[in-house]
């Protein structure tokens, strides 16, 4: 059966609370399309990512009929898509004609680092997230047993990583609760102290553009340069 643009797709993210996830989908390019059953994030004619959804659960959504568990999946469900919609999408075309100001340039990627003071680095005794001090560092996670790398670092929040075999993890603490709209709206399980989030990631390029797409929605000016995972791949 063929998609269907919503039209008034934006009035319904807005309802679902995730005005913040339509507008990061816009400037990438992905438009979000239903189809019965399901809402597909498409770029051009690439699906990125799909949500089930309930026949009548937007509409009522959107008319402000639905607020319960049904309402709170969805909102979940679809913040999980977008992160992985901007992590797997491709750059949109520049606007030649656009007389707005060109977005920030990302952060700069690390410096190269000595061989033996990273391998030291990565070796090192972990530490709690909170505590840790530099890019690469390692730090507990909930597991005792798993192993988490320092990829980005703000007083407001501290960002860590474990990318192992083609599964990237990711691990946020800090201000857990002054950022918990924008780190639900970006895919995290949020928990009393920490957020997480958990996805596939095929090869260093999808999980270097996860990375970034999370680290662009917190909207923190990271005092550390972006990180390069391919120092913590398997570690």
């Amino acid at each position: 059966m063929a998609v269907q643009i919503v039209a008034n797709m934006a009035k319904f993210f807005a309802a679902l609370g995730a005005a913040d996830s339509k507008a990061a989908l816009d400037a990438q390019g992905i438009q979000v399309v239903s189809t019965p059953g399901a809402l597909k994030f498409m770029q051009a004619k690439t699906l990125l990512a799909s949500v089930p959804v309930k026949a009548g659960l937007m509409q009522a959504i959107t008319n402000g009929a639905a607020t319960g568990p049904e309402k709170a999946g969805l909102k979940q469900a679809v913040a999980a898509a977008t992160s992985k919609a901007l992590a797997d999408s491709a750059p949109p075309p520049a606007d030649t004609d656009s007389k707005t100001a060109p977005p920030p340039a990302p952060p700069a990627p690390a410096p190269p680092m000595d061989a033996a003071a990273l391998a030291m680095l990565l070796s090192a005794a972990r530490v709690k997230l909170a505590d840790a001090t530099c890019l690469y560092q390692p730090v507990f996670a909930t597991s005792a047993a798993s192993r988490y790398y320092v990829v980005a670092l703000h007083p407001q929040a501290k960002v860590a990583a474990r990318y192992h075999g083609n599964k990237l993890s990711l691990r946020v603490e800090g201000d857990i609760d002054g950022l918990k709209e924008t780190l639900t709206q970006s895919g995290l399980d949020v928990h009393s102290h920490y957020a997480s989030l958990h996805l596939s990631a095929p090869d260093n390029l999808k999980a270097s553009k996860a990375v970034g797409a999370v680290l662009m929605a917190l909207g923190l000016p990271f005092q550390t340069p972006y990180p390069e995972l391919k120092h913590i791949f398997n570690k």
